[in-house]
């Protein structure tokens, strides 16, 4: 048997886009990645 000893984290995110708007749909990605790492995920 097989015996794993790395944990990981993940995390899903469902969120709107910023409709017609590239700048602020990236801007909106960074901060929900910012957000994630703030809270232990990497």
């Amino acid at each position: 048997m097989i015996e794993y000893k790395a944990r990981i984290k993940a995390a899903a995110v469902q969120a709107e886009p910023v409709w017609l708007n590239a700048n602020k749909g990236i801007d909106k990605s960074i901060s929900l990645i910012e957000e994630a790492a703030e809270n232990g995920l990497n």
